[in-house]
């Protein structure tokens, strides 16, 4: 994704457009290749990130629009993987060039007629001593910065993949400065809901779905609205949006923003008209950590009772939905087990209202304290399972033998 600094948007009224970019310009695909090519080039030959960043100046020449120019670049220097040179710390090195210097000081800038000492000469003792050339320790004695860090990898496969991660980016960047979200879908499968609100789940994103008709309206919490941890949460939004792209039917999104320092108000709409690639294959949705944790404690656990993945999501009265990562059953009974990461009382409360009135009595809630914004001791009601890191199975095969059926 884009920061916001990088983020280039056109305001109209109180709605904000990205200005999005042709994928298929000539020009702009010409720069984007000779990107990709430069990066792909200084990973082969193990450069560094400094040494990359120097050999790209030319190209502010042949496209002078700056933030876009540093957007594209932002994304390629996102695909990369880099890492310090292993072969010594250097901060142990720095340590003893440095101890060394003061051992033989005064260092002077130049020998001259006294054959005074060096900097070279303290770099050649300490390479003696490590059995390096001098001219290899002066290189790794800041090898730790991230501009000496070594380039080993880069995953973009061309310049059109490159442009098309430029829209989906600057759209991801817009939601950085959102306080609401609210998605609709015309006529979803029960199937598209499910992997919808399991992405959500999935990344922590505070939520409320209901029914409208044969549509589906999801709100989601944006990071701005937030008190604490809106940082992480903004990724976690961002990293969200290619999962909405990935649905089969009309969609539409509307967020509400405070924009720039001065926090002004604005909307920003999307849909499927914006032609966004999600480049993120559909493998249906992902397990949490949480979710593969329970999973691995209760197959290690002796008990009566089975436990399988949820099929679809349970509709609550048209006016929310609970999404049970796991079923559990034992004979005839059933219970289910919803997982709740990031939460709020109110939307919690909410949520438990929603049970109380049109749940069929046999969901269980395990609701994180480490993810929640106040103390648990507000919430009461229904059935649920505290926990700090790791769902406790002991606990919810209790809850599963009060509430199944």
């Amino acid at each position: 994704m884009l920061p916001l600094a990088l983020v280039r948007a056109r305001a109209k009224g109180d709605v904000l457009t990205p200005r999005w970019i042709d994928a298929a310009d000539p020009a702009l695909r010409e720069v984007a290749d000779e990107l990709v090519a430069r990066f792909t080039s200084a990973a082969r030959e193990r450069r560094t990130r400094g040494e990359l960043e120097e050999e790209l100046a030319d190209l502010t020449e042949v496209l002078t629009d700056k933030k876009l120019f540093d957007g594209l670049v932002k994304l390629c220097a996102d695909r990369i993987e880099a890492v310090a040179d292993p072969e010594v710390d250097p901060a142990t090195l720095r340590d003893e060039v440095f101890r060394l210097a003061r051992a033989r000081g005064p260092i002077a800038y130049e020998r001259g007629p006294l054959e005074k000492t060096v900097a070279a000469d303290i770099l050649a003792l300490v390479a003696e001593q490590r059995g390096l050339a001098p001219d290899r320790v002066a290189s790794l004695l800041y090898a730790d910065l991230r501009e000496a860090h070594t380039i080993t990898g880069f995953d973009l496969p061309d310049g059109q993949r490159l442009l098309e991660r430029y829209n989906l980016a600057l759209a991801q960047g817009l939601l950085l400065a959102a306080t609401q979200l609210r998605i609709r879908l015309a006529r979803p499968t029960p199937g598209r809901i499910r992997q919808l609100l399991r992405q959500a789940r999935f990344h922590q994103l505070t939520h409320h779905a209901r029914r409208d008709g044969d549509d589906l309206l999801v709100e989601l919490d944006g990071p701005v609205s937030l008190f604490q941890q809106s940082t992480r949460y903004g990724f976690q939004l961002a990293a969200f949006l290619p999962a909405l792209l990935l649905q089969d039917g009309p969609w539409s999104l509307e967020a509400d923003l405070l924009w720039t320092p001065q926090r002004l108000r604005r909307r920003f709409f999307l849909d499927p008209s914006a032609g966004l690639v999600t480049g993120r294959p559909d493998h249906g949705a992902h397990q949490t950590r949480e979710e593969t944790w329970f999973e691995e404690r209760f197959a290690a656990t002796t008990t009566d009772w089975k436990l399988a993945a949820a099929s679809e999501p349970i509709e609550l009265g048209g006016q929310g939905f609970a999404v049970p990562a796991f079923t559990l059953t034992k004979g005839r009974r059933v219970a289910h087990l919803e997982i709740l990461g990031f939460w709020r009382p109110e939307a919690l409360a909410k949520r438990l209202e929603l049970l109380r009135r049109f749940g069929r009595g046999n969901i269980i809630l395990a609701v994180s304290r480490k993810m929640c914004t106040e103390e648990m001791d507000a919430i009461e009601g229904a059935e649920i399972v505290p926990f700090a890191q790791v769902v406790p199975v002991k606990d919810v095969l209790a809850a599963a033998e009060r509430v199944a059926r």
